[in-house]
């Protein structure tokens, strides 16, 4: 069972702390380390899978942007192991800054998903920089092969 941390503070929130339907909080407080940390810790403990996007965001053109080292923080701190993914055709279906998917009714995009095998978490005490770029090299080659079973290059 996935979710974004989104999903469960929502869930998790007292009921008048959650805006009301059809209006957007935009009060919202920044997300910082630890609250993203108690977050995944709630999730996991829950059974679900926290879901991190180690890049931060979506890339204009497919490629892949610099990632950060938080998920190497998460897995370190909450003993998780780390199962990569890359999914390649998205970019057709859901460009930056869009808000709703496109080209869906008209004719179908191909989209790809690989997963690879679990990284185990780094130790702690271990520099994450070096566990960031083996995800890094791993979900490339994901990568790949995701585009080449979408047909994308």
């Amino acid at each position: 069972m996935t979710r974004s941390i989104g999903d469960v503070e929502r869930r998790l929130a007292p009921r008048s702390a959650t805006p009301r339907a059809g209006k957007r909080d935009r009060r919202r407080a920044p997300l910082t380390r630890e609250l993203v940390l108690e977050t995944a810790v709630r999730l996991a403990d829950r059974g679900g899978c926290p879901l991190v996007f180690p890049e931060g965001e979506r890339s204009t053109d497919g490629g892949m942007l610099p990632f950060s080292r938080g998920v190497a923080i998460l897995a370190r701190d909450l003993h998780l192991p780390v199962i990569p993914c890359a999914a390649a055709g998205l970019l057709a279906v859901l460009p930056k800054g869009s808000r709703r998917p496109k080209n869906v009714w008209g004719r179908r995009a191909p989209v790809a998903i690989r997963f690879g095998e679990a990284l185990p978490a780094p130790r702690a005490g271990d520099d994450p920089y070096p566990f960031v770029e083996e995800i890094r090299a791993r979900i490339g080659e994901l990568l790949e092969e995701a585009r080449g079973a979408a047909g994308r290059f």
